[in-house]
């Protein structure tokens, strides 16, 4: 999903906690009920990177710590999360 004209990067976070409220909530699918998680990286365009293939890759990297802090949760991309790699 890409975002623009946030008023602020924090607003990022809002959004990606909705979504991971909404797909939280039980599903019937032919009587029996589903969970979904969901794992959201968010990078910051120009602060993370100026192209959208970088961009692209460091959400990626900041959704993969996501899944590993437990799931179900967002991270921010931070330059450090590439030195993890």
């Amino acid at each position: 999903m890409i975002l623009s004209n946030l008023g602020k990067p924090d607003d990022a976070s809002l959004v990606a906690q909705k979504i991971i409220d909404a797909l939280s909530k039980p599903y019937d699918l032919g009587g029996h009920g589903s969970f979904i998680t969901a794992s959201v990286g968010i990078t910051l365009y120009p602060d993370d990177a100026a192209d959208a293939e970088a961009l692209i890759k460091n959400a990626d990297v900041a959704m993969y710590r996501a899944k590993d802090l437990g799931r179900n949760t967002y991270q921010f991309f931070t330059k450090e999360m590439n030195d993890r790699r």
